[in-house]
């Protein structure tokens, strides 16, 4: 039975109830190729809005960082590094 061949969990939520859990690989890549192209998608917008702000002087950071972050969330991307817009990737040499 190759379908048991890797390992297996248990889980006992309740009495008289088991579940038998198991990692599937095949999903497992398909999630992680679409993980990194959401990400991918987000650097390369999170690039776009750091060239415009470099192009136009009275453009605002934090309207930059807003667009980014409703970028992140249409993703489904948990939202930017709370540490602040210089973890961000957000340009932000304007004093």
């Amino acid at each position: 039975m190759e379908l048991f061949d890797d390992e297996l969990a248990e889980v006992f939520p309740d009495e008289g109830l088991r579940y038998v859990l198991r990692r599937n690989p095949v999903r497992a890549e398909e999630m992680a190729a679409s993980r990194k192209s959401k990400l991918d998608a987000l650097k390369a917008y999170m690039d776009k809005r750091n060239d415009y702000l470099k192009l136009h002087p009275k453009a605002k950071v934090a309207v930059a960082l807003r667009a980014v972050e409703e970028r992140a969330q249409s993703l489904k991307i948990r939202t930017l590094n709370p540490a602040g817009r210089e973890a961000s990737g957000i340009a932000n040499d304007r004093g």
